[in-house]
């Protein structure tokens, strides 16, 4: 098994994914892990039953973590990519969570 499946292995770990791309700096890597967090949000979402948009601020706010302590491990990825990201696919969840979407947060750097 790649290193880059093994860190899109549920449950997701910074230190896997960061090991992964690492491994391979590449914007397919970084894709395929974005991709992979995405899907354990979905998978969360579902395995915990989750209905209301106040059980959704944790589980965010543990993903946006997450994402950050792997931008932590790899300094060139940024650190609010999983909340960008989140505003593009879950507009509404993201911004009751977070507020709205600054400029600053959408500029690149």
């Amino acid at each position: 098994m790649s290193l880059l499946e093994e860190a899109t292995k549920f449950p997701l770990k910074a230190k896997t994914m960061a090991q992964a791309y690492e491994s391979e700096p590449t914007i397919e890597t970084v894709a395929s892990l974005m991709k992979a967090m995405q899907s354990e949000t979905a998978h969360l979402i579902r395995t915990r039953g989750i209905k209301h948009d106040a059980a959704l601020k944790p589980l965010f706010r543990e993903q946006d973590d997450k994402w950050r302590a792997l931008a932590r491990r790899c300094p060139d990825l940024r650190p609010d990519a999983y909340r960008v990201v989140s505003y593009v696919l879950h507009e509404g969840a993201s911004t009751y969570v977070w507020g709205p979407l600054t400029n600053t947060e959408t500029e690149t750097s």
